[in-house]
């Protein structure tokens, strides 16, 4: 977790005021539709109910193998027999990537070498429930119950095991930071004694009290490496308990309290035993910290303020819809010969039919279960995100909220000419949600002067101007849907405990 505050030359980060804390400045110009930064998420989830249907690189989230093989991969899914392949030729949705399973063969697939080691050495080595799972397994039972309750649990049990991850492989974890703190500030969890003239030692931090030449005593901590990353992630991004952030009525705060309460306890008999076999975190005020419930509830409540959807289209999509069109209008691409194309739309259409009936499946158990809406909407359109957030407040979609357990059959509107056309998606698109450290420093506005998509299908948020921006203007984006009636957007904010004084909101339009 490397949290960054500014891109030299590109962004910084300033403090603004009392009331607005800070913000992200652009440090030059920027035309609309140019891109100011793109970064990757610190951490990142993809939704359960897309696992089945969206074969992704468990790291960056790119689609796996090539367009035959996610063809081989749906049969499977599917059972279908038909073997035939999409014929080799150049066209502007083809990709390759190689395939490689989990160390531990928990059924975690990744496209690369690379991502495989940087998933399991930032997190996964914490998460992995291995190749052989009784249901008995804490870690089992720990994802069991987020997938049956809310998702946004495996969020926080990542950023969790990257914390545990960097204490444990980072050498410089053992060479505590010393910082000077009036002793009247001393944390509360260092069970020392006060007293002038001592100096006591707990297994992570050394606490020494000394008297400076006013005669006013003061603490020297010698702060390990696990505090300043708290205290780093906690003071930079708005949060509250999460039981104390407006859900939008997808459950109580009680329930959001009990299920944090099992979720959490399923968690600590997950990870204590790992934690106490590793001498860099095997010390009671590390697990106290990362493992209590005050920690873990701010932690859920600065991942529901600042988290940010994750959307991008299939390649099988693309190609399904476009195919007749490679090599004319926008397509660079050479003509496909007629007889290439009908190849590849006979050998799509099984696959077509079958995902259709899959879809048809999933909206009749919805209507007989009368299920949240938020567990099937993507937005107009998943290259782009949905779900808005700024530095000092922020939101999503809740669509990880009770369930998460069906197919989103998104349908698109777009425009052509002025009429409005249904565009059905087949191939179901990547979905997934994440905390970006830099994007989730911007301030909210209802004019918003950026807008944040998804376009090179992986994880990574590609942060464009929406209109010409000049040097040192603040960065806006919107957190809720900007084209809502003034009274519905101040009640939307609510969640962020704000209200907005952009120039629409003090005009009330």
């Amino acid at each position: 977790m490397n949290l960054q505050f500014s891109i030299a030359g590109v962004v910084s980060r300033r403090y603004i005021n009392e009331t607005k804390g800070r913000g992200l400045f652009a440090e030059k110009s920027f035309e609309k539709g140019e891109l100011i930064f793109s970064e990757r998420p610190l951490f990142s989830v993809q939704h359960v109910y897309n696992r089945a249907t969206a074969w992704t690189c468990g790291n960056c989230f790119k689609f796996l193998g090539s367009l035959n093989k996610q063809l081989l991969h749906y049969r499977k899914v599917f059972g279908i027999k038909e073997s035939s392949e999409l014929p080799e030729f150049e066209n502007a949705f083809n990709f390759h990537t190689k395939v490689y399973s989990c160390f531990a063969k928990c059924g975690e697939k990744y496209c690369s070498e690379e991502c495989r080691n940087v998933a399991f050495y930032s997190n996964h080595q914490i998460l992995c429930v291995g190749e052989q799972t009784p249901d008995s397994n804490p870690m089992y039972q720990f994802k069991k119950h987020s997938i049956e309750t809310n998702e946004l649990f495996l969020l926080a049990a990542q950023a969790i095991a990257c914390l545990i991850c960097r204490i444990a492989n980072d050498p410089s974890s053992d060479q505590p930071t010393q910082i000077t703190i009036p002793l009247t500030t001393n944390n509360n969890n260092n069970n020392s004694n006060n007293n002038n003239n001592t100096t006591t030692t707990t297994t992570t931090t050394t606490t020494t009290t000394t008297t400076n030449t006013n005669n006013t005593p003061e603490t020297i901590i010698q702060a390990p490496l696990v505090e300043r990353i708290c205290n780093e992630f906690f003071s930079e991004y708005q949060h509250r308990e999460w039981w104390d952030v407006r859900i939008d009525g997808n459950f109580t705060a009680e329930e959001g309290k009990q299920w944090a309460t099992e979720s959490l306890e399923l968690l600590r008999k997950a990870l204590i035993p790992l934690l106490q076999n590793n001498p860099k975190t095997n010390n009671q005020t590390f697990i106290g910290t990362v493992l209590s419930m005050d920690f873990y509830s701010h932690l859920l409540g600065l991942l529901e303020m600042n988290d940010n959807s994750i959307g991008f289209f299939n390649p099988l999509e693309l190609l399904r819809r476009d195919i007749n069109d490679i090599g004319k209008g926008p397509f660079t691409n050479p003509p496909i010969q007629k007889n290439l194309k009908d190849r590849s739309n006979a050998v799509l259409n099984s696959i077509v039919d079958a995902f259709r009936q899959y879809h048809n499946d999933q909206e009749g158990e919805c209507d007989q279960e009368d299920c949240n809406d938020h567990d099937h909407d993507h937005g107009d359109s998943p290259m782009v995100s949905d779900d808005h957030h700024g530095h000092n407040h922020h939101s999503h979609d809740h669509s990880h909220g009770h369930g998460g357990s069906h197919d989103d059959h998104a349908m698109e509107v777009t425009e052509e000419g002025g009429d409005e056309e249904i565009c059905e998606e087949v191939f179901p698109s990547f979905d997934g949600f994440g905390i970006f450290g830099l994007q989730a420093m911007v301030n909210h506005s209802c004019e918003p002067n950026i807008t944040v998509v998804f376009e090179n299908h992986d994880n990574r948020a590609h942060i464009k101007a929406l209109r010409r921006i000049e040097p040192g203007e603040e960065l806006f984006h919107t957190y809720i849907e900007e084209t809502n009636p003034y009274e519905v957007r101040q009640e939307d904010l609510i969640t962020y405990g704000f209200r907005c004084e952009c120039r629409k909101c003090l005009e009330k339009i």
